[in-house]
């Protein structure tokens, strides 16, 4: 014998609850309609939207979930621009489940703040949202 299907329960599936905190995520922002002016630091001169070497896209897209650890040698820290300089300890955070679409840097001047042994489920799931929250507006 079998337990009754209970239907409403379908409302807190881990997929739906996805949904529901990217859409949540979007609210009240702007729709992005061709034509638009560009947020300041992004035009075409940006460092930010300058194409990202094959080797880095390379290294971002195999790296399958977030990585953390000291700054000191990492491919990345020229991201962070003349802050680089102030860096000590860096989380990359991958966007994205089955595809990698982008990756978030974050940065410390604590060397202690993001080692390699820590726990990173936080991050992972903020790369979650955050991805969803750009699949949603493109």
């Amino acid at each position: 014998m079998s337990a009754p299907r209970c239907y409403h329960c379908a409302e807190f599936t881990r997929a739906t609850l996805f949904r529901r905190s990217v859409a949540e995520a979007g609210r009240g922002l702007p729709a992005i309609e061709a034509g638009m002016p560009l947020p300041a630091g992004t035009g075409a001169g940006a460092i930010e939207a300058s194409p990202v070497g094959a080797e880095l896209r390379d290294r971002a897209e195999t790296m399958g979930a977030p990585q953390c650890g000291p700054a000191a040698g990492n491919p990345f820290l020229p991201w962070f621009r003349e802050a680089g300089e102030h860096i000590r300890s860096v989380a990359l955070v991958p966007l994205g489940q089955t595809r990698t679409i982008g990756l978030l840097a974050l940065g410390s001047e604590d060397p202690q703040r993001f080692f390699p042994e820590m726990g990173t489920l936080y991050l992972r799931r903020i790369g979650e949202i955050t991805a969803g929250a750009l699949a949603a507006r493109t």
